[in-house]
């Protein structure tokens, strides 16, 4: 039990952080209790002074009650460290091309490839002082909600035209593949190995932009 021990002595109950000086976490209170008859009681916690001491289990429960009510408690917190299914909400994936004097035209024909979307330089309503002319190949919501499957949408689509891309860049033109989505707190957005050797390979910079908005 030593390696999970080492693990848990180091969580605080909101999830994130150093843990409170002199104080273990309720995790580590839990895990030391032992059934009646196979180890020593569950010490009481440890408290620094000022602080509120944890809401005491009633009174008349037996010692055999008291370790399954800790052990369900410790399960219950143990799930909330180890919960990674927050994901971001309705991503979308694109490979977005930007310039000042870019023709979405030209770039469709130096890469071969039908954009999503495209504007050319001027004006921009949605994002005052942003002039530049766009391309942009996609994948949302609409074709797949799956974040990997949108993934290699977009990848498989461009990831044949590194030359292409790469003399773009070297003409001035801002190239990234782009994710964006919205996040709570605790969102995660996960990136296979392979995924991210793709995206190596397409020597492209990888821009992550979120929303908090309650939508």
């Amino acid at each position: 039990m030593s390696v999970g021990r080492a693990t848990m002595a180091g969580m605080t109950e909101n999830g994130g952080g150093a843990r409170e000086p002199g104080r273990p976490s309720r995790l580590t209170e839990l895990i030391d209790m032992e059934p009646v008859g196979q180890g020593p009681a569950a010490p009481g916690p440890s408290m620094e002074p000022g602080a509120a001491p944890p809401e005491p289990m009633p009174p008349e429960l037996s010692p055999e009650e008291r370790v399954v009510i800790g052990r369900r408690e410790f399960a219950v917190r143990l799930g909330e460290f180890r919960r990674t299914d927050a994901t971001w909400t309705l991503p979308e994936v694109a490979l977005i091309i930007k310039g000042a004097d870019l023709v979405p035209d030209r770039i469709t024909e130096r890469l071969g490839l039908e954009p999503t979307s495209s504007r050319l330089p001027g004006a921009n309503r949605w994002f005052p002082g942003d002039t530049d002319g766009r391309w942009h190949f996609e994948c949302d919501d609409r074709t797949t909600r799956i974040f990997s499957e949108q993934l290699d949408n977009v990848l498989s689509a461009v990831e044949s035209r590194t030359e292409a891309l790469a003399s773009l860049r070297s003409e001035g033109y801002t190239v990234a593949l782009t994710v964006w989505g919205y996040v709570d707190h605790d969102s995660q957005l996960a990136f296979s190995a392979s995924d991210m050797a793709r995206i190596a390979r397409l020597n492209v910079p990888l821009s992550l932009s979120q929303s908090l908005s309650d939508r």
